[in-house]
């Protein structure tokens, strides 16, 4: 069992009441450089979960985004299997918050951030009819996230009528993270957010979005599966920041 941390975590976007919450969706990012744990900046996301879940009289699920990276290779877990971040996560809400784990909702599917927003919402969200949900990352990962969120959740459902999820953005504190890191990931960031509001407007349907993320997507397009795994490449294309960005 892990230690407890401080719990003052900073709501970089909105500190309205969590009481109405159906969900808190919190986006993975990664383990520390040996693969053993979770970095900071992801502690200071589930902190913030464990006590906005309090604030919503536990009953809104915490659902826990993400499963690996195609930048670095997985840990694995007792029979060889692949550890998955989310797994990590949810360790560490139930150990760290004594969360329970019947309230925490896993994606082992996604490999980034627009395979985030996907699966949790059609995994989970849907299913369960979730209509307030709270989506918390990073102040340094905010721009990505809400560029992908807000493309894959405000995607029109044939029948949904004006029944659509209310999100509310939540950051945290970029803790572990030196200014040098943070300005090379802002850089990325950037990009990021660009190309995903681009692609937004040329696959605004759900029919149009899972075409291109399963035919084109490196994560999850078999034509371009074999390019996982190929981490000299990563460095490559990342150039001069890849170290920077632990890579």
């Amino acid at each position: 069992m892990r230690g407890k941390r401080r719990k003052d975590n900073n709501n970089d976007e909105n500190n309205n009441s969590s009481s109405s919450l159906d969900a808190i969706v919190v986006v993975a990012g990664g383990f520390t450089p040996d693969n053993l744990w979770l970095p900071e900046w992801v502690l200071e996301r589930l902190d913030y979960c464990a006590e906005a879940h309090k604030k919503a009289k536990e009953k809104a699920y915490i659902c826990i985004a993400g499963s690996a990276t195609p930048h670095k290779p997985p840990p694995l877990q007792k029979g060889g299997f692949i550890y998955h971040e989310s797994t990590m996560m949810a360790e560490y809400l139930i150990d760290t918050h004594d969360v329970h784990p019947g309230k925490i909702l896993k994606d082992t599917s996604s490999m980034d951030t627009i395979g985030n927003a996907y699966f949790t919402r059609y995994v989970h969200a849907i299913p369960r009819g979730w209509k307030n949900v709270e989506v918390v990352t990073s102040k340094f990962h905010m721009r990505r996230v809400k560029a992908a969120f807000e493309w894959v959740w405000g995607m029109p459902l044939e029948g949904n009528g004006d029944e659509d999820t209310q999100i509310r953005f939540v950051s945290t504190r970029d803790s572990g993270l030196s200014k040098e890191t943070l300005i090379a990931r802002e850089e990325r960031e950037i990009e990021s957010e660009k190309q995903l509001r681009e692609n937004a407007k040329m696959y605004d349907t759900l029919d149009k979005f899972a075409e291109w993320m399963f035919t084109t997507h490196k994560c999850y397009a078999v034509t371009r599966q074999h390019e996982i795994g190929d981490f000299e490449a990563v460095k490559k294309e990342l150039g001069s920041n890849a170290e920077k960005l632990g890579y």
